[in-house]
């Protein structure tokens, strides 16, 4: 809509090509704001989903899942990940620049949880498969959606709301990683260098935890203090005087 705008505001000048009222320009009730979801699982959740997950049968979709909580990836990539991108140690994970938003290779650290998987999967790796997701069906050779499972998983764990419009997705693992990863104390940089994010704009949406986070240190550390100095002065009653010893 803000292309016609500018195009429809264009016809009407100088070259005439457009004589009426600008039929792109809507007001502020018309308008459809986006509003980017930054949807996180809760610790409450949390304990939920992950005893749901320890009930999965669908081992491709549990690695999945650990995959993604993990490495904060994008789902696309996880289950596009081929052996050819990860460190022979399993330590790291090369994604290429053309799987990326920002058109960069990303290395990706690789944690414990995503190490024990991939360890798994490259034992039963059979007969030299370059995906780390092999599909037998699916036109890329590997896996591409996990929405059925993902939904019996949701279903499982009592967090299925199809109809809310912050429910939790596959894309929801992403900001779950991100959001503890603020939430343990990481500058908005920090954690958009961890997940590949070029420009700050997009770890924003994080912001309201980074600044909890401030707001709880800030005053552990107020409440810290007064209780030193409570225990100071418990253990030296002199320092209680006039002050002018």
């Amino acid at each position: 809509m803000g292309i016609l705008k500018t195009a429809f505001h264009w016809a009407s000048g100088d070259v005439e090509l457009w004589t009426g009222a600008n039929p792109a320009k809507l007001s502020k009730k018309q308008r459809f704001e986006e509003h980017e979801r930054s949807r996180y699982l809760t610790p409450e959740e949390m304990v939920r989903f992950n005893a749901a997950l320890e009930q999965e049968t669908n081992e491709d979709l549990s690695d999945f899942v650990v995959l993604g909580l993990s490495t904060g990836q994008r789902r696309g990539n996880v289950l596009g990940m081929r052996w050819e991108q990860i460190a022979v140690d399993l330590s790291t994970w090369a994604i290429p620049k053309t799987k990326t938003k920002n058109k960069r290779m990303h290395v990706c650290e690789l944690q414990p949880a995503a190490i024990r998987v991939l360890k798994s999967r490259k034992e039963n790796r059979k007969k030299d498969n370059p995906w780390v997701f092999p599909s037998k069906t699916s036109a890329s050779g590997h896996l591409e959606e996990m929405k059925r499972g993902w939904k019996l998983l949701l279903e499982r764990a009592g967090l299925y709301t199809p109809d809310d419009p912050e429910r939790i997705t596959i894309h929801s693992l992403r900001h779950t990683a991100c959001s503890y990863m603020v939430m343990a104390g990481r500058s908005l940089e920090q954690v958009g260098a961890t997940i590949g994010h070029l420009s700050p704009m997009s770890t924003k949406r994080y912001a309201h935890l980074h600044q909890e986070v401030q707001r709880e240190t800030a005053r552990a550390g107020a409440k810290k203090m007064e209780r030193m100095v409570a225990e100071a002065a418990r253990k030296n009653p002199a320092l209680l005087g006039n002050g002018n010893g």
